[in-house]
């Protein structure tokens, strides 16, 4: 009798929990991240002069979703902004800003800029920025496995043909 009642117990118990879908882990990004021009660097120098003061966001939504925000005051004291909702599929998706939003708003002007994504492993994607259809440089963001900061990285050649090499640093904030 005993040992039918601890079997009950038990089955009873376990058809009576809820079952609980694990859920994704938490994408190392999300958060956000201001910049920190000390220890990016700029090959060919000098940073670009529109870096100012720039603090990032991503969050990840419903549905595979996910949020990308940025604000920067340039060194002029004007705000920049961007935003984009995107997934990490490769497709393009439009990003927009103080310069496309208010048109797209008023007249459904698309924005001249897109953007894709796609993951490498946990703590790395690739994203590429696209104007005009054109594709721009790969830029490859590796968050470090402490989660305090994260770096951007491009390789390529520049408008005018040169050979760049930048690593931009952004530490967490919160």
């Amino acid at each position: 009798m005993t040992r039918r009642l601890m079997l009950f117990v038990v089955l009873a118990g376990l058809w009576s929990s809820p079952v609980r879908a694990q859920a994704p882990a938490a994408d190392p990004i999300d958060g956000t991240w201001r910049i920190n021009p000390g220890r990016s660097t700029f090959s060919p120098g000098p940073p670009p002069a529109q870096l100012g003061t720039q603090v990032r966001r991503f969050s990840t939504l419903t549905d595979g979703w996910r949020l990308f925000e940025l604000t920067t005051i340039t060194p002029q004291g004007d705000p920049v902004f961007q935003s984009v909702a995107y997934k990490m599929d490769g497709r393009q998706y439009p990003v927009y800003s103080n310069t496309s939003l208010v048109p797209f708003m008023t007249t459904g002007k698309p924005t001249a800029i897109t953007r894709t994504w796609r993951r490498i492993d946990d703590h790395t994607t690739e994203f590429t920025t696209y104007t005009n259809g054109a594709a721009g440089l790969a830029i490859r963001r590796t968050v470090a496995k402490d989660g305090k900061s994260y770096s951007e990285t491009s390789r390529g050649k520049d408008a005018t043909g040169r050979d760049i090499h930048n690593v931009v640093v952004f530490d967490r904030v919160r």
